[in-house]
């Protein structure tokens, strides 16, 4: 309970701050607002156009970029400001206020640098989401709605600890190494069925760097289809234990990189 209050302190806090300047935090949401509109409509028209992508409609692509997106906003919504910060952390040893506090260090690093400024991925996700499954007439059950929820949730923890993770190398490194950039594209291939792409990039998306897990497969369940590419048709179930297992990675990596961390602040 004493964590749930402090992250609730430290999300209102971020609030505020980040929504002083209401004008200029409006206008961000509205141009990202207006991409994203035009992204969708973009990826729409084009597959209508050719028919199908490997099976999957215009409108089942829809639901893919959409879940993209949402599992995309919730790990960034955690880990993207963090992420950023990271190489100046170690560089300048800030990183020092967040190790000699009461708290456990991941928590407080994670919770401080909270970002609010997702609203419009979540916003226009969930519309497009819903648009998609009522053209597609598929009615959710109690249990379609409930995995719906566990399988946007199993892939925003695993989205974050992904691009955390990747950015870790830049604490030991003390300064601006980081692989962050590569899972960002792999965070765009997701976007698409990863039945299209050859069996080394699925292994990549599946074992290594488990994006797929955000989208292509927990989504399948949902829409009746068993389109695993080079995976056995179980595969589809195992985001939430994907997602257990990449907090502990993290909190491994944390720790290690922790522990290797010199400070070099004054």
């Amino acid at each position: 309970m004493f964590y749930l209050f402090l992250a609730k302190q430290f999300i209102r806090t971020q609030w505020r701050s980040q929504n002083e300047y209401r004008f200029s935090f409006i206008m961000g949401i509205l141009a990202q607002g207006t991409n994203f509109v035009f992204q969708y409509l973009a990826l729409y028209l084009l597959v209508s156009r050719f028919g199908s992508l490997n099976g999957w409609n215009s409108l089942e692509l829809l639901l893919i970029y959409s879940f993209s997106q949402f599992t995309y906003a919730i790990g960034s919504t955690f880990t993207h400001n963090l992420c950023r910060q990271l190489p100046n952390l170690a560089r300048t040893g800030d990183l020092n206020s967040y190790l000699i506090r009461p708290v456990h260090s991941l928590f407080l690093a994670i919770f401080t640098n909270f970002n609010v400024g997702y609203i419009t991925h979540f916003t226009i996700s969930a519309t497009v989401m819903i648009f998609s499954f009522i053209s597609l007439g598929v009615t959710l059950n109690l249990w379609g709605i409930l995995w719906l929820v566990i399988t946007l949730v199993s892939g925003g923890i695993i989205s974050g600890c992904v691009f955390l993770i990747s950015s870790l190398p830049s604490v030991v490194a003390i300064g601006n190494v980081s692989l962050k950039n590569i899972t960002y594209v792999f965070k765009d291939v997701v976007q698409y069925p990863l039945s299209i792409f050859g069996t080394p990039l699925q292994i990549i998306l599946t074992v290594f760097i488990p994006l797929g897990f955000t989208t292509f497969y927990p989504l399948q369940p949902l829409l009746g289809k068993q389109d695993m590419g080079i995976f056995p048709v179980f595969i589809q179930y195992l985001s939430p234990l994907v997602a257990i297992v990449m907090v502990l990675l993290l909190l491994l990596a944390w720790r290690t990189v922790i522990n290797k961390y010199e400070s070099t602040g004054t």
